[in-house]
């Protein structure tokens, strides 16, 4: 009866306490209209399957995939990206502009990632504004642990030529709200960019540190078949 009164009160700590906040955690940090939109969806094929209300932990089940699914679609497609910001922000204008400087950093820890500050100005009415972008493009690092002074160069000049060649096609837009005086530069936009998705850099770094194991120990295994052969 006291393991049962253990378990009951550690299932609701874990699903009523600590994962409903981690999940609102994670919808206050990404955009608001993702959630939405994953809610819509989830409603609808629930609703299908199902045939009934919503207000089943089922429901959750169905939910969680379909939000994630949509999440990482977010991350790895600037072009979305872009897309949602216009839809969301309908009283921001689109202006055009130039962009006149950038730097190329470094970001170790546990980020692991070349990022790009971006220097731009745009004309809007009368006024000239200058603002500078900050880490705006990231090109994110895929070992696992760390990464050589080779790879961290290597990154740094591949970023910098990307860059280089988004402001000479003009693969950006300025975005401009004429209330606050606040700005937006989205670059690039492209329709599929892996290398600045966080997604795509979390389920690649999941892979390698599973295939890693996995591969020693087909190794061992073959050793040690070889090893009984002779």
């Amino acid at each position: 009866m006291q393991s049962d009164s253990k378990n009951k009160t550690s299932d609701f700590i874990v699903f009523k306490i600590i994962y409903p906040l981690l999940g609102l955690v994670y919808i206050a940090i990404n955009p608001i209209s993702l959630f939405i939109f994953a809610f819509l969806i989830s409603f609808i094929v629930y609703y299908l399957i199902f045939r009934n209300n919503i207000f089943r932990k089922k429901f959750l089940f169905v939910l969680a995939p379909i939000y994630l699914g949509i999440l990482f679609t977010y991350s790895i497609s600037p072009k979305i990206q872009c897309c949602e910001f216009e839809l969301t922000h309908p009283n921001w204008t689109r202006l055009k502009g130039q962009v006149y400087d950038f730097n190329i950093s470094w970001k170790g820890g546990k980020s692991r990632k070349s990022t790009a500050d971006i220097s731009y100005h745009y004309i809007a009415g009368s006024q000239k504004f200058s603002r500078t972008a900050i880490g705006v493009i990231d090109r994110r690092s895929h070992s696992i642990f760390w990464a050589s002074d080779n790879e961290i160069k290597d990154s740094n000049l591949k970023l910098r030529q990307e860059v280089t060649n988004y402001i000479k096609d003009r693969n950006f837009k300025i975005f401009h709200n004429p209330k606050t005086n606040e700005s937006r530069l989205l670059i690039p936009l492209n329709f599929l960019l892996l290398s600045n998705s966080s997604g795509f850099s979390i389920i690649y770094g999941m892979l390698k540190i599973i295939l890693f194991p996995f591969l020693l120990i087909m190794i061992f295994l073959s050793i040690k078949k070889v090893t009984k052969l002779n």
